[in-house]
């Protein structure tokens, strides 16, 4: 995720007899006193979202609950707030948005004792959309991500947050013929496309493959670092695409690669054998559907 600058854009909503005023922030943290474990342990409140992960540009439902740990009864009129702050791994808010209830002292808010209380009485919806600008959103990078609500009011004020995780629509997985192998002896590498989505995807057009072998000493892994590389240009046709069903993995690219363990140490040198040793399998594939790796430690023995 990119540091951005604070942005910030207002809209206006109004929602059957209540004014709401549905402020987005699209970057900054929400103010420290609604930020924090739950200031009035007489309410507190508990967020939920209607999965724990989700695929790019998934809407992302998020309810919140009041529990009442009284023995009685509580009622709550007067101007409410909920305010709701996504924030990236980094911990940088990237998408906020307050709701301001103005509630009629004829219509409170009752909460039981004892209770959980859906609050505010609908599930709110994240687009997984921030803000460049305040008029210019785009989506979110794949990662985990933070939401933190927070409801303030003549009550006091409480906040909670969940944890969730966005993936690629397409991610890859790699395997080997076997987890360890001696000096000299052939490693044979497979890999997978996993289809995340509830419907079926085809790919077509051009796809890049790529391996790389690197040594599990290495730091960055870089293109100077890998000890041995392989790219692949494939250009499918548009009548025989890849075909991905819904929920799945398929052998990508329909063949096993294989390394002999051999690896050039400079561009002046010959082509040697490599050491006894933990390495790094590498593999990416770029498409239409944008670029995906994954990667999977092998051992090599005397």
């Amino acid at each position: 995720m990119k540091n951005l600058s604070l942005k910030k854009g207002i809209a206006i909503v109004t929602v059957a007899s209540l004014a709401i005023l549905l402020s987005y922030i699209a970057l900054g943290a929400l103010d420290s006193s609604k930020m924090g474990s739950q200031e009035d342990t007489a309410l507190t409140i508990r967020v939920e979202t209607d999965k724990p992960s989700y695929t790019l540009g998934e809407t992302v439902k998020i309810k919140s609950y009041l529990i009442n740990h009284k023995n009685e009864t509580v009622k709550i009129e007067g101007n409410v707030t909920t305010s709701y702050d996504v924030f990236n791994s980094k911990g940088e808010s990237i998408y906020g948005a307050t709701i301001c209830y103005p509630l009629d002292p004829d219509h409170p808010i009752v909460l039981p004792p004892q209770s959980e209380t859906l609050f505010p009485f609908e599930t709110f919806e994240w687009d997984q959309k921030f803000a460049l600008t305040p008029l210019n959103f785009t989506d979110v990078s794949a990662g985990t991500y933070t939401i933190k609500v927070a409801v303030g009011g003549p009550f006091g004020s409480a906040s909670s947050e969940t944890t969730i995780d966005i993936k690629s629509a397409l991610t890859i997985r790699v395997e080997t013929d076997k987890p360890s192998y001696t000096l000299g002896e052939t490693v044979k590498i497979k890999f997978y496309l996993i289809n995340h989505k509830s419907e079926t995807v085809k790919i077509e057009g051009s796809v890049t493959t790529w391996f790389d072998v690197f040594n599990s000493s290495v730091s960055n892994y870089t293109l100077d670092e890998s000890l041995c590389g392989l790219t692949i240009f494939s250009s499918l046709d548009r009548d025989h695409p890849i075909v991905l069903p819904p929920q799945s993995e398929t052998l990508f690219p329909f063949e096993t690669f294989e390394w002999d363990q051999k690896f050039r140490p400079s561009p002046s040198s010959n082509i040697t054998n490599v050491s006894p040793g933990t390495y790094i399998i590498k593999v990416g594939v770029e498409s239409s559907f944008g670029s995906v790796s994954s990667e999977i430690t092998i051992d090599i023995r005397r």
